[in-house]
């Protein structure tokens, strides 16, 4: 490329002579030295290109794996190449991590770095910090064409040119008219170099920002962006290279065909052309590899080196993951054609995977351990136990002596454990990595044995103990595997069980359980666990002496707290007061004391037709917490009776708050499990006269009803014979009927007080597919019909609901008597939880979400636990909440302010503190050095010390709140103003001299001197300071935007309103740009929370980036509501 230039090339010839004397060689002689190698047709040459700073991290090690395969699939090379020139960063044995690294997960380079000194092959060397004379070749080059110019701006003259372009909104950078250096002449320049001006070197672009460049990416396809117009740094001040201009360099002399990297250098690819472009070098092809990401709370984030512990490689070897299962999973990620290939070829290697480049996927690659443990369980189930044995006991010798010395005392016991359910057509997959082994083990070895698991539902202690004692009766340990079955199903009728599944499932009200349950008791009772490999081979395995004193161990255990839930009553009165918290309690200490029930077993039974919101999270906790207070179990249990306004996306959502909240259900059920059962109860209320076939529309329904002073009126088909009855509902049920055309009615008692109790409808027609059971029911039962009969088949205990539903309670009872349900629940009612200036109705709701009045359900001001769970609101803090405010039999309105103070409460404890300036105003310290920058301690969370400080950035501008500072302060006023000091949290105590203003009089910058000797806030003359301010560093600042929430609606009530629509909070949103954070704030992610000093506490919201991070501020650290008012 040819450039017109006002000076002729042989001054700039001059100039790099004078700039390297030293270089004698030329671009010409390196491609000599370096010569294109020789390989065959459409072989890719590949680079993994890592700097020795710190840990190899995962993906670090898929790029690796992508170059390698890239390269040797196709019969190419690909070579390792250290880009270490950055000293300062570089740790000891950096390069050995990486090393080591790629040789542990079998990526093995073709020539490049071997080891921590070791090179191999012909076109090194292969560390960057040892190629200077290259860069210096290239660079002198440049010069010499005139397309590179020594500039001696420093960081403060950099500085002016930034916050010039800022003022007047221009992009920042070196370009153009702001390229003070640009124009230098070389006499010029040569002057300076002689004069010891410290200097860099920088490209002088020929691009324009409003021309376009064009490139195709192997992964990516084609990509357009603008040219580059930017003077990028070729080299430091040091002579060492940065990373663009290195890697043009060497990637054109070390012959590479194909560059793959991160995507994050994308943005960085007009630098490179342009840089192979005048050069006169042949580009290479690029491809950018989407980042790895991680999913955490429901929501992609790239996966963080600072944050998590599965960033780096070494916690694979650490966990114990096989190397071969991490590849295989990699490849997976890679490859969206890897899992199929791998079904149709199990021994094949790795190495015979074609992996191509145009497949890969070119958004973040999701990396989940859960699927990770899953590939790792598939590879380890096809190793030998000999296999298996040797791996867990060579990791077992670096990570965990106990387990190490176990194998060795027996290592042929060790060995047989293995091999059960090892091989054949459907091995067990147990083991996800050798640190899963010990658990594996632990029921073994005596000293390991811990019961884990509770019993199955359908089984008190009372029957588990008797099933123990009746096995240990037929227990005979020389019993091949059908006597020992037969033994065990033997157990079973006796004691109420079915021994046949199938018999069970047929008429399950009439066996307490079946004979899986059975086993599971004995399985318990020998392992702690429900699930384990084969009974029988555990059982021979385990022999006599361990298998009888274990029976007999827990048989003992059983009978032993069975004895103390019926004798243990307080013995003072407030161990009395303790038992008995709250009524709830009262009833279920009752019932087990009398003997009504002998476990604890409840549900939390939401209808997925929308999100949950606060009033759940209160049923929630009272649900699940009750049932781990009583050492029970409770269910999630979806009431999907309504097909019409159900949704799969709401089941899931459901999921994810009770997760969220810190809570794990025992099973997942729905309601439409049991349509087979309540459909046959039905069946029994028809042969029983209970229920008939009515004709009568809704509104004839509804005018026969009555009201709560007058007796309802029969239905004219009230005594329809019970043969027509049985006909009409299996036509219904064959979908012979329109919606709405036909309905069964439960035959109660029209003249009741309880409008409930006057004949409800228990089944209704509805022609719509069902998410669960498809097109199979064209009838769907009512709620109160669905409810307690699935309370029954799960053999819940207590069904706590809250306070609307006491008038069902008749019903609820009705119901379970008339279908003969043995052991019914109880039905208990709570108040309700009512929180003012929040709505929960979803008719509501959603029309202010259709509004678009707020962003959606999740919207941070809604008060779904969605909402909060985006606002930030820690789950620790919404269950403090609802014990806050107990559980009562009255209806009450609790203050929003009580919730915000637990979240305070909460975040106080747990936060990290942060500095973050919202409305910014700059300050220049005036004495202090320029271009200096250092580090203060800042306290992590002055509550827990022993967490320490952390290093904050300190430099000669910073930014403060603007309201930190007045020209003519008021009365009271201890902040900034001139002639005043101030403390600048962690860091030095600053006096203001003066301050700047636009043509507007506003102050746009406040000048300050600091105290040198005051570094940590403290004065040397012990002189008193009354104001601290918060601050953050210009010289490193992040720009974010910043979400201020409050309550949405100004009234406390707002679904008494008319409208409530009119009663919103203008300000319960205000969104602040150009806020200044701490830079380290923008790899924050959701879940994440921070107490910004003096302002609040805040989090990242979900749609936050590094590169636009948006920030959402939580709760203010003090309620200003009260105040607003």
């Amino acid at each position: 490329m040819i450039l017109q230039r006002d000076v002729e090339a042989v001054d700039y010839k001059t100039l790099a002579e004078m700039m390297f004397p030293e270089v004698t060689g030329t671009p010409e002689e390196l491609e000599t030295r370096f010569p294109k190698r020789e390989l065959p047709q459409g072989a890719s040459v590949t680079r993994f290109a890592p700097s020795p700073t710190g840990f190899l991290h995962i993906g670090g090690l898929f790029a690796a794996l992508v170059c390698e395969r890239a390269a040797h699939q196709s019969g190419g090379v690909f070579f390792l190449r250290i880009e270490d020139t950055d000293k300062k960063r570089e740790i000891e044995g950096g390069v050995s991590l990486i090393t080591e690294g790629l040789r542990v997960f079998g990526i093995t380079p073709d020539e490049g770095i071997v080891g921590q000194s070791e090179e191999s092959g012909n076109y090194g060397p292969y560390r960057q910090s040892e190629r200077g004379p290259v860069y210096h070749i290239y660079a002198k080059w440049l010069i010499g064409q005139g397309l590179a110019y020594p500039c001696f701006c420093d960081e403060n003259r950099l500085a002016e040119v930034r916050s010039l372009q800022e003022r007047e909104k221009k992009r920042t950078g070196y370009y153009g008219e702001y390229a003070v250096c640009r124009s230098l002449s070389p006499h010029e320049a040569a002057r300076r170099i002689e004069n010891g001006e410290p200097y860099v070197l920088r490209l002088r672009s020929p691009g324009d920002e409003s021309r376009r460049i064009k490139f195709t990416d192997l992964i990516k396809g084609e990509i357009e962006m603008p040219e580059n117009d930017q003077d990028i740094v070729l080299l430091k001040s040091d002579g060492i290279p940065t990373y663009h201009f290195a890697h043009a360099a060497d990637d054109h002399l070390m012959r590479t065909t194909a560059v793959i990297r991160g995507d994050e250098w994308i943005s960085s690819i007009n630098i490179h052309l342009q840089l192979f472009w005048l050069l006169g070098l042949k580009p290479p092809k690029y491809a950018h590899i989407a980042p790895i990401m991680k999913e955490e709370q429901g929501k992609k984030r790239k996966l963080s080196k600072r944050k998590d512990p599965e960033a780096a490689v070494s916690y694979y070897a650490k966990e114990g993951y096989p190397a071969g299962a991490v590849t295989e999973y990699l490849m997976t990620i890679a490859s969206s054609d890897f899992e199929q290939w791998r079904r149709a070829n199990k021994k094949a290697p790795l190495g015979e995977f074609k992996l191509n480049l145009k497949k890969m996927s070119i958004s973040g690659a999701l990396f989940d351990l859960a699927k990770l443990n899953d590939v790792s369980r598939g590879v380890i189930s096809e190793m030998t136990a000999r296999e298996v044995f040797t791996q867990v006991k060579n990791w077992a010798e670096k990570e965990d002596t106990e387990l190490r010395a176990l194998l060795e005392a027996d290592p042929e016991y060790a060995g047989a454990i293995f091999s059960i359910d090892r091989g054949g057509a459907k091995p067990r997959k147990d083991i996800a990595k050798w640190s899963d082994a010990k658990d594996y083990l632990s029921y073994f070895y005596d000293q390991l044995f811990k019961v884990q698991d509770p019993l199955p539902d359908t089984v008190s202690e009372i029957d588990a103990a008797a099933i123990l004692r009746e096995y240990m009766k037929a227990y005979s340990p020389g019993d091949e595997r059908d006597a020992w079955w037969e033994k065990l199903k033997s157990v079973c009728a006796p004691l109420g069980y079915s021994p046949d599944i199938k018999e069970y499932k047929k008429a399950p009200e009439q066996f307490k359980g079946h004979v899986g349950d059975v086993s599971t008791v004995i399985r318990l009772a020998l392992t702690g666990r429900r699930n384990t490999p084969d009974l029988y081979s555990i059982t021979r395995l385990l022999g006599q002496e361990r298998v009888t004193a274990r029976l007999a161990g827990a048989v003992g255990g059983y009978e032993e707290k069975n004895a103390m839930q019926k004798d243990k009553l307080p013995e003072t009165e407030n161990e009395a007061e303790k038992a008995h918290s709250n009524f709830i309690e009262d009833e279920i200490n009752r019932d087990l004391e009398t003997g009504v029930y002998n476990r604890v077993q409840t549900r939390f039974p939401p209808e997925p037709n929308g999100y949950l919101h606060i009033g759940h999270a209160k049923a929630i906790c009272i649900d699940f917490g009750l049932a781990k207070k009583y050492s029970g179990i409770c269910n999630l249990r979806l009431d999907d009776t309504n097909p019409s306004k159900e949704d799969a996306e709401y089941v899931e959502a459901i999921k994810e708050d009770i997760k969220w909240l810190g809570f794990e259900w025992a099973n997942v059920y729905y309601a439409s499990d049991y349509f087979d059962f309540i459909y046959e109860c039905a069946i029994k209320l028809i042969k029983k006269g209970l229920a008939f076939v009515c004709d009568q529309s809704a509104e004839e329904m509804r005018a026969f009803r009555g009201t709560l002073t007058e007796p309802g009126r029969e239905s004219p088909y009230r005594n329809r014979p019970v043969e027509e009855n049985l006909e009409l509902f299996a036509r219904m049920t064959a979908g012979e009927f329109k919606n709405g055309e036909k309905v069964l009615r439960a035959k109660i008692d029209m003249a009741s007080p309880n409008i409930t109790m006057r004949d409800p409808v228990i089944y209704r027609i509805l022609h719509m597919p069902h998410h669960q059971t498809g097109d199979k029911w064209c009838v769907y039962p009512m709620y109160d019909f669905t409810h307690c009969l699935s309370d029954a088949y799960e053999k819940v205990t207590h069904s706590l609901c809250t306070l609307e539903f006491e008038n069902n309670r008749p019903i609820y009872n009705w119901f379970l008597e008339k279908c003969e349900i043995a052991n019914p629940p109880r039905q208990i009612e709570f108040a309700r939880m009512n929180v003012n200036y929040t709505l929960t109705s979803k008719r509501k709701c959603l029309k202010l979400v259709e509004t678009g009045t707020v962003g959606g359900w999740d919207d941070p001001r809604m008060a779904t636990l969605s909402g909060m769970r985006r606002r930030g609101y820690p789950p620790a803090a919404i269950r403090a909440f609802c014990e806050m405010i107990g559980v009562s039999k009255a209806n009450s309105v609790i203050d929003f302010a009580m919730l915000e103070s637990c979240v305070r409460d909460e975040l106080n404890q747990t936060a990290e503190r942060a500095m973050a300036v919202l409305r910014p105003l700059r300050v220049i310290i005036e004495n202090y050095p320029a271009g200096k920058t250092e580090t203060v301690d800042v306290e992590i969370n002055p509550n827990k010390p022993e967490l320490g400080t952390r290093p904050v950035e300190f430099s000669g501008e910073i930014f403060i709140e603007r309201e930190d500072f007045m020209k003519e302060p008021v009365k009271g006023y201890f902040r900034l103003f001139p002639g005043t000091e101030v403390r600048l949290k962690g860091a030095y105590i600053v006096k203001c001299t003066g301050f700047d203003k636009d043509e507007n009089g506003e102050v746009t910058a406040v000048r300050c001197t600091y105290d040198e000797l005051s570094r940590g806030g403290s004065a040397p003359d012990g002189r008193k300071v009354k104001g601290t301010l918060h601050w953050v560093s210009a010289s490193s600042a992040a720009d974010a935007e910043i979400r201020l929430y409050d309550r949405l609606f100004t009234v406390e009530n707002p679904s008494a309103e008319e409208d409530y629509l009119k009663v919103l909070n203008p300000d319960s949103l205000i969104t602040l740009t150009g806020c200044k954070l701490e830079q380290w704030l923008t790899a924050a992610v959701l879940g994440e929370r921070f107490q910004f000093m003096r302002q609040g506490y805040f989090c990242a919201d979900i749609t936050s980036t590094p590169e636009k991070p948006v920030i959402n501020r939580i709760v203010a650290l003090k309620d200003s509501w009260a105040k607003k008012k």
